[in-house]
């Protein structure tokens, strides 16, 4: 009787210990959008290593990591309608265009890899804007959900490569897109308040040309 109590207390000690350990180090809860500064930079980590691999003149490094981020966007965007088809189309040749141009040596200037990258960054946003806009159509919530956050990204990850940086207001924008993904992914009714205005307000950035290229 003695044997089997000691058993007993002996198998339940981890079980001991572990509550213990929940109690005094309770797991932190985040929000499925919370990034670190370095995250958000990062949507496409290939135009960063681009970009060192450029400034350090291994061309050859740097075009390879240019056509992965044009791999990257092919794999992550699945549009059957022919804008979608045509956006994504257009953002990867212009990519493997400039890793042709990089590897041969015909850039003028570092600042050439920074604008286009911009450029394809703004392309994929209004491609996630159309996404979320067409999954909101049909009632798609966690379509919409992952598109407003990835067009959020997107319009972030501009401002990273152009020279014209997010003001208060488009901050407060991107912060409303991300509430709003929050929003929908979570959402238990078919329509969610809001939502298309957010959305726009989104798309009034991206066709804001003029804060696209680096001036």
């Amino acid at each position: 009787m003695k044997l089997n109590y000691i058993l007993l207390t002996i198998a339940m000690q981890p079980l001991f210990v572990g509550a213990l350990h929940a109690e005094l180090f309770p797991l932190k809860e985040e929000s499925d959008h919370v990034r670190t500064e370095k995250q958000k930079s990062l949507i496409n980590p290939h135009f960063e290593q681009a970009t060192i691999q450029y400034s350090q003149a291994e061309l050859v490094k740097a075009a390879a990591a240019i056509r992965a981020s044009a791999a990257q966007i092919t794999r992550n965007t699945a549009s059957h309608d022919a804008a979608g088809k045509a956006l994504v189309s257009k953002s990867v040749k212009a990519l493997n265009k400039l890793a042709v141009d990089v590897e041969a040596g015909a850039l003028e200037e570092a600042t050439e890899l920074d604008a286009a990258f911009a450029v394809i960054s703004n392309n994929m946003a209004r491609y996630q804007h159309d996404v979320a806009k067409k999954a909101l159509s049909r009632k798609d919530n966690k379509t919409a959900g992952a598109a407003f956050a990835r067009t959020a990204d997107y319009i972030e990850n501009r401002a990273r490569w152009s020279i014209n940086d997010l003001d208060d207001d488009d901050k407060l924008t991107v912060k409303s897109l991300r509430e709003m993904s929050d929003s929908l992914t979570h959402a238990t009714e078919t329509a969610v308040e809001g939502a298309g205005a957010v959305l726009e307000k989104g798309f009034a950035l991206i066709t804001d040309t003029d804060r696209v290229i680096k001036e």
